[in-house]
C-alpha cells in the first residue's frame, strides 16, 4: 500500500496548546504531507522556531518525526519526536483516532520515534513551537595541507572528534564533512547565542586543536531568527545535495569518542570508508535533553556524541554493476569495519543502509520487542509494510517485487 498525502499540507498554530501532556503554550497541527521548508517558513512568520530537519523537501510529520527526528536544535530542544503532543491517524481497521500520551498511550509511543509507514495512516501531529530569536553560526576547515601531512591530519581529526562534548553540552550541534583530504565544518549553531558566545562555545575544540599545532580559522555570525541562520549555512548545500546516494548511517557513543584511543580507533575506521570511495558527514549532538514523557526513540540517541551517514552518490553514467558494487562494499566491509569500531552503537532508521543485517537491533534496540507487540496489536493483518520498518520480517520479497507472507 503507497498512499499519496502531499495535499495534507494544513499548518494551523495554537498560542496556548492544553492537551494530555503538561505542556501549556505554543504549538502547531502540522499535516502529513506538510515539508521542512514550509514548516519552518509559516513558523518564521508566527515568531516560532518548530523542530525540523535541514532538507526542504522532506515530509516532517510522518516520516521524519516518526522516526525521531534531529537537527540543529537537537542539542537543546532534544528530538522532534520528544515534541509531539499529539498524533492523529487512521487505523489499519479504519478507525480515525487521536493518540496522546494518556489516549491510545502505546500507538503514541511507537510513533513517536518507532519508525514510519507501518502502525498506521499519519493525517496529522501537534507539536511544540518555540520563541525565535537570536542564534549564532559559524564556520571552519582544516586540512591536509594546513595539518603537515596525511597521518597528522588524521591524528587531528580525531582530535578535533574527541573534543566535541562540552560543545555540544553547550547547546551546539556542530555538522562537518570528511573527504580524504579535508575536514569541513559547515554549519555550526548555537541556538540563542551570539557570536561571541559561538567562539567561547568553541573554546575546547579550538585549544585542542591548538595543541597540535593546528590554528583553527572560525568564522563566526549572528543571525536574528532561525531562517535567516539557514539560508547562509544550510540553503545552498542541501539544495545541491544529490537525491540518488548509496547510505550508511552511525551512531557512536559518546564514551567511545571522549577516549583518545577510542577516537583515534573510529577515526580510521571512518579513514578506511573515505579510502573506499565514500564521504563521511556526521552532526554532533546531544540528544538527552529534558523530557516528561518517554517515547521510542532509539534510546542510543541518548548516549551518542556523533550522527554519522557514510555516504556516495550514485552515479548514472557509470555502469551500473559498479555502483551495485559500492552497495556490497558498504553492506559488507565499510559497514561492519565502523560497526566494530562503534561497539554499543547504533543506527537512525530514516538515514541508514536498506540491506543493514540486524536492523531490527541497529535501529530500535531494546525498544524492538514493545514495538513489535504494538504491531500485532494495531495491525494484525501487516496492512501497511516497509522493508525495514517494524514487523517486516514477517514479509518476504519475491523478483518481481510482490510480497509474501512468512
Amino acid at each position: 500500500m503507497s498512499l499519496w498525502t502531499h495535499h495534507l499540507s494544513s499548518i494551523d498554530f495554537f498560542d496556548r496548546y492544553t492537551g494530555d501532556d503538561k505542556y501549556i503554550g505554543p504549538a502547531v497541527r502540522l499535516g502529513a504531507g506538510v515539508s521542512t521548508s514550509e514548516a519552518f517558513t509559516a513558523a518564521y512568520s508566527r515568531g516560532f522556531r518548530v523542530v525540523t530537519g535541514t532538507c526542504p523537501d522532506v515530509g516532517v510529520v510522518g516520516g521524519y518525526t516518526a522516526g525521531g527526528g534531529h537537527g540543529v536544535f537537537t542539542s537543546i530542544y532534544g528530538m522532534a519526536a520528544d515534541n509531539v503532543l499529539e498524533w492523529e491517524v487512521v487505523t489499519a481497521q479504519g478507525d480515525h483516532i487521536v493518540a496522546t500520551p494518556k489516549k491510545h498511550t502505546d500507538l503514541y509511543w511507537a510513533l513517536s520515534g518507532g519508525g514510519a509507514g507501518t502502525f498506521a495512516v499519519v493525517v496529522s501531529m501537534v507539536t511544540r513551537v518555540y520563541r525565535d530569536g537570536i542564534i549564532g553560526g559559524a564556520r571552519l576547515t582544516f586540512d591536509v595541507e594546513k595539518a603537515g601531512g596525511t597521518e597528522e591530519f588524521w591524528h587531528a581529526v580525531a582530535v578535533f572528534q574527541s573534543a566535541l562534548g562540552p560543545v555540544v553540552d553547550a547547546g551546539a550541534v556542530v555538522s562537518y564533512a570528511l573527504t580524504p583530504n579535508t575536514l569541513s565544518v559547515y554549519g555550526i549553531a548555537v541556538a540563542d547565542g551570539n557570536a561571541s558566545i559561538v567562539n567561547q562555545v568553541l573554546m575546547p575544540v579550538t585549544t585542542a586543536m591548538a595543541n597540535t599545532g593546528i590554528p583553527l580559522h572560525v568564522t563566526e555570525t549572528s543571525h536574528s531568527t532561525f531562517l535567516e541562520f539557514f539560508n547562509q549555512y544550510f540553503l545552498e548545500a542541501v539544495t545541491k545535495t544529490p537525491q540518488a546516494q548509496i547510505t550508511g548511517g552511525r551512531l557512536v557513543p559518546r564514551s567511545i569518542m571522549e577516549r583518545v584511543s577510542g577516537a583515534e580507533t573510529v577515526t580510521q575506521a571512518f579513514r578506511s570508508a573515505v579510502d573506499a570511495g565514500f564521504a563521511i558527514v556526521c552532526d554532533a549532538l546531544n540528544a538527552n535533553q529534558p523530557r516528561t514523557i518517554r517515547n521510542s526513540v532509539l534510546p542510543v540517541w541518548r548516549s551518542a556524541l556523533l550522527h554519522c551517514i557514510i555516504v556516495r552518490t550514485w552515479d548514472f553514467s557509470a555502469p551500473r554493476t559498479e555502483m551495485v558494487g559500492y552497495q556490497t562494499t558498504l553492506t559488507n566491509v565499510v559497514m561492519p569495519q565502523i560497526e566494530k569500531a562503534t561497539p554499543g552503537g547504533g543506527a537512525y532508521l530514516n538515514e541508514a543502509n536498506f540491506e543493514q543485517p540486524d536492523w531490527q537491533e541497529v535501529f530500535y534496540g531494546t525498544n524492538y520487542p514493545r514495538l513489535k507487540n504494538i504491531k500485532d496489536n494495531v495491525d494484525p493483518l501487516g496492512v501497511f509494510y516497509s522493508r525495514t520498518a517494524v514487523g517486516s520480517e514477517s514479509w518476504a520479497e519475491d523478483r518481481d517485487g510482490r510480497l509474501c507472507k512468512i
